[in-house]
This record gives structure tokens, C-alpha cells and sequence, in this order.
């Protein structure tokens, strides 16, 4: 499949949309071009009694004619506002439509994708993709065709009024525009190579930014920090020289824009103030000339700009098309991945051997950790940063690519697992979850439909519920992106509360607590027992003490897993009956 491929199959399945937006779009642009013909018309029926105008505006007296004329302009703006609503709402339309439906696709082939193919396009390049290619390839189903088709009526409408008008002045005064698209469009092109640079560039900056947010922690642990300050700094700077770049070939399109009009006045003044005194023309037809002008100007800015937009746009489209193509290679692992036996073996997890470094040459992060867990075990996990905790649970949930036959869930290797029995059968709680732009309704709940009373009870659980409840907006309280007006642990427990909301086979909590107060966290964990009843549960934990429900406990310190001796506090958890 190809870009154009693509935009085709879209104008095809959005058809009576398009024609019914293109017929509004032209009627809005007849009634803009009508404008200088009735001031055009009113000025010559005041100056001259015996002035031609249509026939359907003649009147017996110059004052009736006047008013028709009143009456047809109105008339024409009515039709205009009308055209205006319409091309709105279903041709700009379009580009939201187009937007959804590239986004869904988008996610729908990523989700189903092996790990392995994350190493060709990391997330930095993905997030480029998903937003600024994203929003260049959505604009070229609506806006861009809007300002194209819009380009189109308004000049060739114009130009035949014009020529209505007086065909020769109209000819000297448009002599110099037919050279110039071929100028506009070797700039447009130009700026088309250029931004292509800039976006790969961009995706290298978002990939550096992502790996540093990511690696914030051993940063600080291993005092590189200032090494990827530098690192950040130099990406940054590579994109906007490039950025930059891309900007200034746009700038230079404004002069060959502005040299046409600056000739047309010229042959206007000249030429056109000479015809007034002769006779052969109006000065209601020189104003219109003039109005003809200044508003065709607009289009040739335009004219590089859309150009631009729509070889930026197919740049981007393409870079779309290039995960969509990705597509046979989702269905083909879908085909070959395995669905684990939950009946016959229970949600069990058994790790053998596990060796683990991020790229070859590099240290260790995990050395020969064998674990075997039973079906509704809780495991705990303790030790410094850096000891390998985190990178452990991102193997068992399969966020990470580690070697095969390493990991077995419920009897089945983990690398060719489908991806969807991974999202319904294993959750994972970061320590440092992902809140969306919404509602705290809408963080609990995502794509599921919870009862208010559900989810008070698993607030209540995580002690968030008197908080929510003194929140104004209660569930409905706007939380920004990434949680911004949360505190860190009360965004803690709403992740927690959200993985409880969806019962799964095994959950993975990444050191969930660990910016909750003391205090709170031995509330949660009184109530926490009775949720995880049956459920396969690895915990990773910072504090010892975190890790009071599990059945066994582990230490990891340098990627070496051994079972750890617990504190006696640590036996006195609530049993499971």
C-alpha cells in the first residue's frame, strides 16, 4: 500500500461528503467574486443613469436600481454564509475524520506487533509518527483540500470577471502569473526535502528525550546526567538548524508573491487612469479591476504554502503507510503466537536461566535469575535502584524483548505469546504510571464501563476515596496529562486503583507505593488482601516493608536474585483463607 493508495481509497469511501462540500465551497467563492461587480454596478448607476448593468437589477429610476442592487448583494452574502457552514462542515470535516481513523489504524497494528520490531522504530520515531505526521496527513483529507479547491475557484472566477470587464488592461495586469508556479513549486519542493530532514531529525530528538526520561534514575545513581544534558542539547540544536531551514526556503515564496501584484497596480495606474479619461472605462469597472487584484494576491501566498502542505502532508502520509505496511507482520505473529493454557497449568510463571543486558557488550542487568511462582502466589521483590527490579517485571509482562525460553506464563514460552492475551490476562502497575488529560472517572475507567459504586469501593481500598470526595468535581475532577495536579502518591494509588478495577491472572506491581506515606500505606495494605486473593502477584518494592503480603521474598542486587530474610513484622500480614 502506498500514500496515494491510501488518500484514494479515502476520497472513495467519503465521496458524497466531498462533492456536497466542493458544491458549497463554490458557491461561497461565486458570492466572494460578486462583491466588486455590485460595487462596481452602484457606482456606476450613481455616476451614470444610462450605465450598463444586468438586466435583472435595471430599474426605471437610478435609486431603484440602487436598491436591487442592495438587494442582489445581500442576496449573494446569504449564499456565501450558507456555502461557508456547508464547506465547514463536510469538507474541513474531513480532516478529523481522516484523523481518527489514521490514529485507530495506527494503534490497532502497533498493539499487535512483536517487541522486536520496536529496535527499528523506537518510541521517540513512533510519537513523531503518531503526532506531527499524524497531523500533516490528517490536514490533506480536509483543510488542505479546502484551501486548494478555494484557490482554484476564486482565481479562475475572478480572472473571468476581470476579462469581462476589459480583456486587454486584464492581460497586462496578469502577464507575469503564469511563470510563477513553476518558481513556487521548486521552493515548495525544496521545503518538502527539507522538512522530510527535519521530521527524521525530530524523531532522533523525541528518541533521545524518551531514553533520558526513561534512564532518569540510573542517571542520577551513575552521575551521567550532565552527559545527557550535553547529548539533548546538541539533538536539540540539530533540529532546529534544520527546523530552521525549513522556514526560511517558506520565507523567500513571499516576494514572488508580493512582485505580481505591485506590477498589476502599475499597469492599473498607468494604463487604467488613462482609459478613465477616455471614456473606455468606468471608474466603478477600475475599482473593480482593483479589488480583483488585491484579493488575487492572497492566493498567490497561498500558492506555496498549499503546495508545501500537500508534499508535506504525503511526506507524512507515507511515513504513516510505512507502519500500516507493518500490518502483515502483526498478522503474521498473531497467526504464530500462542494462547497459554490458564485451565491446564493456572496463571504460573516460571523464569529459568534469565540472562539480560539491553544491548551486547553491555553489563548484566539480571544473572541467571530462575523463579518459579505458583498460581495465586504472591512473590515480593526487594533491593537498591539500579538492581535490575524494574527491568524484571518488563520482561514478565512483555514489555521487554529478553531471549527465548526464558520466561514461561502459564506454561508457555513469553516471546511468541499473543499480545492480546498479554493485555487481558497480565496487568502491570508502574511506579510511575501514565495519567491521561481527563477526568479522574476517565483515568479509572479507559476503554471499561465501571458502576460510581465499583469505583468508590477500589478508592476506598487504595485510601484515595476521601480524597476524591474532597476534590469540588469529585470522580469528575479535570486531572492534567501525567497527572500534573495530582500529588506523586496519590497518583500512585489511582494506578493501583485502576489495575484493580480489572481483574487479571497475574499482576505486576513495580514499587507502587513507594511515595506513600507510612501511614497510608499500612491502611492499604490491610485492605489490599482480600483483592489479591487468587491472583498470581509479583511486588516489586524499595522498602522491605511494603512486601508484608507476599508468600515468599526475594532480593536483587546486581541483577543476582536470592530469597531474602524477612523482618518479623513482615509475618504478621493477614493470612489467606
Amino acid at each position: 500500500m502506498t500514500a496515494g493508495t491510501l488518500y484514494r481509497r479515502s476520497l472513495r469511501e467519503h465521496w458524497p461528503s466531498y462533492l456536497a462540500g466542493v458544491v458549497a465551497l463554490f458557491s461561497c467563492s461565486i458570492s466572494e467574486v460578486l462583491i466588486p461587480r455590485f460595487v462596481q454596478w452602484s457606482l456606476d448607476t450613481i455616476g451614470h443613469p444610462d450605465a450598463q448593468i444586468p438586466l435583472w437589477f435595471a430599474r426605471a429610476t437610478p435609486l431603484l436600481a440602487l436598491k436591487a442592487l442592495i438587494h442582489g448583494l445581500l442576496l449573494a452574502l446569504v449564499i456565501g454564509l450558507i456555502g461557508r457552514v456547508g464547506w465547514r462542515q463536510l469538507l474541513a470535516r474531513q480532516t478529523h475524520i481522516a484523523g481518527r481513523e489514521l490514529k485507530v489504524r495506527f494503534w490497532q497494528v502497533l498493539r499487535l506487533l512483536p517487541l522486536r520490531t520496536f529496535h527499528a522504530y523506537p518510541l521517540g520515531d513512533l510519537m513523531n509518527r503518531a503526532t506531527g505526521d499524524w497531523n500533516a496527513s490528517r490536514a490533506i483529507h480536509g483543510f488542505t483540500v479546502v484551501a486548494t479547491l478555494d484557490m482554484i475557484f476564486f482565481t479562475v472566477l475572478s480572472v473571468v470577471s476581470m476579462l469581462s470587464i476589459d480583456p486587454g488592461l486584464t492581460l497586462y495586469c496578469l502577464l507575469i502569473f503564469p511563470f510563477l508556479p513553476y518558481w513556487i513549486l521548486k521552493l515548495a519542493r525544496k521545503e518538502h526535502d527539507l522538512h522530510i530532514v527535519a521530521q527524521e531529525k525530530l524523531g532522533d530528538l523525541s528518541g533521545a528525550v524518551a531514553q533520558a526520561l526513561s534512564t532518569i534514575r540510573l542517571q542520577r545513581a551513575t552521575n551521567t546526567d550532565e552527559l545527557w544534558q550535553a547529548r539533548l542539547r546538541t539533538e536539540a540544536r540539530d533540529y532546529a538548524e534544520k527546523r530552521f531551514a525549513v522556514v526560511k526556503t517558506g520565507w523567500r515564496i513571499f516576494p514572488l508573491g508580493a512582485l505580481p501584484t505591485l506590477i498589476a497596480y502599475g499597469v492599473l495606474l498607468v494604463f487604467g487612469v488613462r482609459k478613465i479619461g477616455l471614456g473606455t472605462l468606468s471608474v466603478g469597472q477600475f475599482v473593480a479591476l482593483l479589488s480583483y487584484v488585491l484579493m488575487l494576491q492572497g492566493p498567490l501566498f497561498d500558492l506555496g504554502d498549499i503546495i508545501a502542505e500537500w508534499q508535506r502532508g504525503f511526506a507524512s502520509l507515507s511515513r504513516m503507510v510505512e507502519i500500516f505496511n507493518l500490518q502483515r507482520l502483526a498478522d503474521l505473529f498473531s497467526a504464530k503466537s500462542l494462547v497459554p493454557d490458564l485451565a491446564r497449568h493456572g496463571a504460573t510463571i516460571e523464569v529459568h536461566g534469565l540472562d539480560f543486558r539491553f544491548d551486547p557488550g553491555e553489563r548484566l542487568i539480571l544473572d541467571d535469575i530462575n523463579l518459579t511462582i505458583k498460581s495465586g502466589e504472591r512473590i515480593g521483590i526487594a533491593g537498591p535502584i539500579g538492581a535490575g527490579k524494574t527491568t524484571l517485571l518488563s520482561l514478565l509482562a512483555g514489555l521487554l524483548d529478553g531471549p527465548e525460553h526464558r520466561i514461561l506464563l502459564a506454561g508457555a514460552d513469553i516471546q511468541p505469546v499473543a499480545r492480546d492475551w498479554l493485555a487481558q490476562h497480565v496487568a502491570m502497575v508502574p511506579q510511575r504510571a501514565f495519567l491521561f488529560a481527563g477526568t479522574l472517572r476517565f483515568n479509572l475507567q479507559l476503554e471499561g464501563e465501571f458502576s460510581d459504586e465499583r469505583l468508590w469501593e477500589v478508592l476506598d481500598t487504595v485510601q484515595l476515596a476521601a480524597d476524591v470526595r474532597g476534590f469540588e468535581g469529585g470522580l469528575d475532577t479535570w486531572v492534567g496529562e501525567w497527572g500534573i495536579n495530582l500529588s506523586g502518591g496519590q497518583k500512585q494509588r489511582l494506578a493501583l486503583a485502576r489495575a484493580l478495577l480489572r481483574v487479571r491472572s497475574i499482576l505486576l506491581l513495580d514499587d507502587c507505593l513507594s511515595a506513600v506515606d507510612a501511614v497510608t500505606e499500612e491502611a492499604i495494605l490491610r485492605r489490599l488482601d482480600r483483592p489479591l486473593r487468587g491472583i498470581t502477584v509479583v511486588w516489586v518494592a524499595h522498602r522491605l516493608s511494603t512486601l508484608r503480603l507476599c508468600d515468599r521474598v526475594f532480593r536483587i542486587e546486581a541483577g543476582v536474585l536470592t530469597p531474602a530474610l524477612r523482618p518479623t513484622f513482615a509475618l504478621e500480614a493477614p493470612g489467606h483463607d
